[in-house]
C-alpha cells in the first residue's frame, strides 16, 4: 500500500508529465486528460492513505468518492469517463477538453485537501466492502 508521500511524489510525477506532453509539437491531448486522471487518483488515495485506507481498483475507488468525497465526486466522475473514452473509444479529446480536465483537476485538489471523514462512516463502508 503506498504511503501518503508515495502518491504525493506520483501527483507531481503527473503534472511534470502533463507539462511535458503539453508542450510538445503534436501534444496527445488522450493522454494528456488520461494523465489529469491519474493525477486525481493520487490526490484521492493520498487522502485516503492518512486514515491507513487504500482502494485497490476503480470500482472500489468510485464507491469510495461517492461515500466520502461527494463535493469531487461530478469532476472525478467526469475526468473517469473521459479517460476512459480517450483510451478504450477513441474519442477524440480537444484543447479544450485538456481545460476541462484542468480545472475539474484543481477543484478536486482544492476540496480535497478539506475533507475531513468520519471514522464511523469509514467503519460502516470497510464492513460492506469486506462482505462483498
Amino acid at each position: 500500500m503506498p504511503s501518503e508521500a508515495e502518491h504525493e511524489d506520483q501527483y507531481v510525477s503527473n503534472l511534470k508529465t502533463i507539462d511535458l506532453l503539453s508542450t510538445s509539437e503534436n501534444p496527445p491531448y488522450d493522454w494528456i486528460v488520461t494523465i489529469y486522471f491519474y493525477a486525481a487518483v493520487h490526490l484521492i488515495e493520498k487522502k485516503y492513505a492518512q486514515y491507513g485506507k487504500h482502494n485497490g481498483n476503480h470500482l472500489e475507488r468510485n464507491d469510495c468518492v461517492k461515500t466520502f468525497f461527494k463535493k469531487i465526486q461530478v469532476y472525478y466522475e467526469s475526468l473517469y469517463i473521459d479517460s476512459q473514452s480517450a483510451r478504450y473509444d477513441c474519442v477524440e479529446m480537444t484543447p479544450g477538453k485538456v481545460a476541462l480536465a484542468k480545472n475539474h483537476l484543481e477543484q478536486i485538489n482544492r476540496l480535497i485537501a478539506r475533507a475531513c471523514l468520519k471514522t464511523t462512516s469509514m467503519k460502516l463502508f470497510q464492513q460492506n466492502h469486506s462482505r462483498s
